[in-house]
């Protein structure tokens, strides 16, 4: 069946070769994604969701399968021609499809939105929509059943650690979930699967990290600092690094404005100095997110620049 385009082959020449042979044959089915492959574009006019309601599942699935191999852990998810996350909306999509046409091509939609899931990083629900995959296409069939196993290997993987109520047991657990994400990571690396280990890797360390966040008064500044940079260099090729770049320039500027703080109003002869060392850290992170095209961050960090380079003109009349 034409959905034998959806196999995880190589990545090469041949490989996309032999996928258009296999659409060829799946216009005996009704499904003409060899045309589409052949005539969608990259550059395709924004049409609001409104305005089409009978797109045919061939446009959504020939999206998904042209972006399927992206790197979502190192590069930005890719956008849709309405410039919204092309896997994330390709569910609504697909769901709405499916609504119309109740029953029809249930093996293309499940696994359609197992590889959505997958790319987006949710293991449970993409390794649901690749369970559901047991009818039609054989060799189809026996593609979602070998995603599944390594999804199911993954989601013990990153199982939470198990919540205990003495402080060392629950460090124990907490060590032993770590444990088996650098199992994990060491297991795929260098493996179709090492962007999807990365990606959910990332996830639980920010998880981790929001919820340090929500204690920062009891864990300590050296300890939140500490959590930062980790998320720093743990995930330095990540597309979301400058997102962890920002939160240490964010740390340092509040730390500054709390010395600024106490050398105004306090009687510290040193606070002006420790401000001055706070204060051109976060300009040096700042300026180098701002000089960072294409992250989002980049235009926050440009108007905290201003901001803080304000403070360091107050530093200087005082130091």
């Amino acid at each position: 069946m034409c959905i034998q385009k959806l196999r995880d082959k190589d990545h090469s020449l041949r490989g996309c070769s032999r996928e258009r042979d296999l659409l060829r044959r799946a216009v005996k089915w009704g499904i003409c994604f060899f045309a589409v492959i052949l005539f969608t574009g990259c550059h395709a006019k924004r049409t609001s969701q409104k305005d089409r309601p009978l797109e045919t599942l061939n446009t959504i699935v020939s999206e998904v399968v042209l972006h399927r191999h992206t790197d979502t852990y190192r590069l930005p998810m890719p956008a849709d021609a309405e410039g919204k996350n092309l896997f994330a909306n390709a569910i609504a999509r697909v769901n709405a499809w499916e609504k119309v046409h109740p029953g029809q091509f249930t093996d293309i939609i499940s696994y359609t939105r197992g590889i959505c899931y997958e790319k987006l990083g949710n293991l449970k629900e993409s390794a649901d929509e690749y369970s559901r995959v047991q009818s039609g296409d054989p060799e189809l069939i026996e593609n979602a059943r070998k995603r599944l196993v390594v999804l199911n290997e993954l989601q013990e993987a990153f199982r939470p650690p198990l919540i205990a109520s003495d402080p060392e047991e629950a460090a124990s657990l907490v060590g032993a979930a770590r444990d088996r994400i650098a199992s994990a990571i060491r297991k795929y690396k260098g493996t179709e699967w090492d962007s999807l280990v990365m990606l959910c890797a990332e996830n639980r360390a920010v998880e981790e990290f929001l919820d340090l966040q929500t204690r920062r008064s009891q864990v300590g500044e050296a300890t939140y600092r500490q959590a930062i940079e980790s998320l720093i260099e743990r995930f330095s090729d990540s597309k979301r690094i400058m997102e962890h770049q920002l939160r240490l320039g964010i740390y340092y500027e509040e730390t500054g404005r709390e010395w600024i703080g106490r050398a105004e109003y306090g009687h510290d002869l040193n606070a002006w100095k420790y401000a001055q060392q706070t204060i051109d850290k976060a300009i040096e992170i700042y300026v180098r997110i701002a000089q960072a095209d294409g992250y989002p961050e980049k235009r926050e960090a440009q108007a905290r620049l201003d901001a803080v380079e304000e403070l360091a003109r107050k530093i200087d009349k005082n130091v």
